[in-house]
């Protein structure tokens, strides 16, 4: 791991891997739709394409991949130049969950948010009301019942939420909403 070779290497050995803002190696725990799941250790700056290529995930089949776990950063298939690193794409804990083009990203946007509901500890009025909301959105989504009208006023709502809630929870958990809307707006319409 990084620290015994820190502590065997010395520090300036550690500063030569990494970017001008982001020192060293970090873990990586990748799943989903890779042909090699793991924990893996990469020196900071790698591609997010490069990342996916280690862990044997079909680049040319990455629909989405999911940084930081669940409340994290959606980077879709246009994304996967982006470097790895604290100034440009930040890997947060290291979580990375891939998606590839056979997945229904409102499906997966629906499994993140029953989640954030059952997390919710209902102090907040956006956290706890909001999240239910944008569940139901989500599920009228999926039913092609939703008109583009409403999920607007969704994407509105999502966006007081992160600014309006009391904890990282609340303020972090419309994210997946407004990258499924946004970034993927054909699956909606297509509906």
């Amino acid at each position: 791991t990084a620290c015994a070779k820190i502590i065997e290497k010395g520090a300036e050995w550690f500063r030569g891997h990494d970017t001008a803002k982001s020192a060293g190696t970090k873990l990586f725990s990748i799943s989903g739709d890779v042909e090699n799941p793991g924990v893996y250790e990469f020196e900071l700056g790698l591609t997010l394409k490069q990342l996916l290529q280690k862990a044997g995930a079909d680049v040319e089949e990455v629909k989405a991949v999911q940084l930081a776990g669940a409340s994290g950063y959606t980077a879709s298939a246009d994304e996967m130049n982006r470097k790895l690193a604290y100034e440009d794409l930040s890997p947060g804990g290291g979580s990375v969950i891939v998606f590839n083009k056979g997945r229904d990203m409102l499906e997966v946007a629906e499994n993140f948010m029953e989640f954030f509901c059952e997390e919710s500890c209902g102090h907040c009025t956006p956290c706890r009301l909001g999240n239910p909301t944008l569940l139901a959105g989500i599920e009228a989504m999926i039913e092609g019942i939703c008109p583009m009208s409403y999920v607007k006023e969704l994407e509105e709502l999502a966006e007081v939420m992160q600014y309006s809630c009391k904890c990282g929870l609340g303020q972090a958990s419309p994210n997946i909403f407004l990258a499924v809307t946004k970034k993927f707006r054909d699956e909606i319409i297509s509906r």
